[in-house]
């Protein structure tokens, strides 16, 4: 699928992940696209841009500068949220204007049935000679006819929206700031000026394709429905959505098309399978060991960060040197989150571990928890400075899984002082009981049966002959 993409391409779009665009970034497929017979140019779109502050933006923006790397900030989320306001406008638009068409009629009607004088009372305002007679003396005294006003209102509108589109080409076109986060129509523009034309079409049009690749889940089908300007390739949160690719035109920019390639892995010397899982890369709901994605996640984010988001304290470095039998950072929030969650397992009735980790990696692709990394230059002071939040929580008094884990271990030490009772079969053989042993205080140990006493009745045997 990639090569046919590229095949067909006169420019290749890498789409990025703007909170780690290295990552996503492919050198080889750059250096491929320049030895091919033409060169095809290249252009890093970094998408989600806008989960950067402006700081973080300037410092990508002078690597990229340095690095001689053609890029774009964008935002395909931004975009379609403008995308909806405009249509909502629009609807509202017709709404007024149908109103307003209603009210125009309704006033020629009553002016109408003014010129008529005392037919109307007789209610002869039906007729069909009648209605002629108005509709000629509306066209005399130079109204709009019925239906002319809207037509007029939609002629307006889109001769407005292409000036507005031909006006953001120019300014696409003049240059943008670098850490400008660029719109659909800016963005429209910017990309066919750098697109070479391509073959010619039926009707004599120069086409000129575009063929947009990347990692999944970085949002190619969302660019494409932002440009295309309607829901053409579906979108979902799971990497590996689109399985083939698919050329689409845009509606209002003649000559233009989209060839969206599926989400590749390409390959990479660095980055694990918990690296991977923590970028969205794999499904979540694929895991099979959660532990190393969230201790990855605990290395990422601060503790601060963690009580914002979910209102859970862990211990300090401190109080966990303090407890040498105490879990590591990473089980200890699984722990602190199914607790605050009420999630529960329902075999032994402990904190479901898997569930949270789930919900936690899930909330860290979908931003809800934050991590930028910053250009490998060095750590700037954006990346690395505290963050504001709006509304800050109160920490609780002590860590949220300090309960649980105290009474963990209380029950662990009190197994020095208690035995095994099992009825009926005794030592290992018990062990094989689906129950399991069953531990119970020495002193007020109770059988897992009752036992009758006394003498045993007689029971009377029949042998068979």
């Amino acid at each position: 699928q990639l090569w046919r993409v590229m095949e067909r391409s006169q420019l290749l779009v890498q789409i990025v992940d703007a909170r780690n665009p290295l990552l996503f970034r492919s050198a080889d497929l750059e250096r491929y696209a320049a030895q091919l017979q033409p060169p095809t140019p290249c252009v890093l779109l970094v998408n989600k841009a806008d989960l950067l502050s402006t700081p973080q933006r300037a410092a990508w923006a002078s690597y990229f500068t340095e690095q001689r790397i053609d890029f774009i900030f964008w935002s395909a989320a931004a975009a379609q949220a403008e995308l909806d306001d405009e249509l909502r406008a629009d609807k509202l638009d017709a709404a007024a204007a149908g109103t307003k068409l209603v009210a125009n009629r309704i006033e020629d009607e009553r002016h109408r049935l003014a010129r008529q004088g005392g037919r109307a009372v007789d209610g002869s305002e039906a007729e069909p000679a009648g209605g002629g007679v108005g509709g000629a003396e509306a066209d005399a005294d130079g109204r709009v006819p019925d239906g002319g006003e809207a037509e007029g209102d939609g002629g307006g509108g889109l001769s407005s929206g292409g000036d507005g589109a031909s006006a953001a080409s120019a300014a696409a076109a003049r240059g943008a700031p670098t850490t400008a986060i660029l719109g659909r129509e800016q963005l429209l523009g910017l990309l066919r000026q750098r697109c070479p034309e391509g073959a010619t079409a039926a009707d004599g049009t120069r086409v000129r394709t575009i063929g947009l690749v990347g990692y999944p889940n970085v949002g190619k089908s969302s660019t494409v429905n932002v440009l295309v300007a309607e829901k053409k390739t579906s979108v979902s949160a799971t990497p590996g959505k689109t399985k083939h690719f698919q050329t689409l035109h845009v509606p209002d920019m003649r000559g233009l098309l989209l060839c969206d390639c599926p989400g590749l892995v390409f390959p990479s010397v660095a980055g694990s399978k918990a690296q991977m899982l923590c970028d969205g890369v794999l499904p979540i709901d694929q895991m099979r060991d959660y532990i190393a994605p969230v201790r990855l996640l605990c290395s990422r984010l601060s503790p601060d960060d963690l009580l914002q988001a979910y209102g859970v304290r862990l211990r300090s470095d401190e109080e966990r040197e303090e407890d040498p039998d105490a879990p590591e950072l990473a089980r200890e929030l699984l722990i602190a989150h199914a607790i605050s969650r009420g999630f529960m397992t329902a075999t032994k009735g402990g904190p479901d571990e898997s569930r949270s980790a789930r919900i936690i990696l899930k909330d860290l692709v979908n931003a809800k928890l934050l991590h930028c990394t910053p250009p490998p230059e060095g750590a700037s002071a954006a990346f690395t400075g505290p963050r504001a939040s709006a509304g800050a929580r109160k920490p609780p008094a002590q860590p949220t899984a300090s309960r649980y884990l105290q009474k963990v271990k209380a029950d662990y030490e009190a197994q020095e002082h208690t035995g095994a009772c099992f009825s009926g079969r005794k030592g290992t053989a018990a062990l094989g009981t689906p129950r399991g042993v069953q531990w119970r205080g020495a002193e007020s140990a109770q059988p897992d049966r009752l036992v009758a006493t006394g003498p045993k009745p007689a029971v009377p045997i029949e042998h068979s002959a």
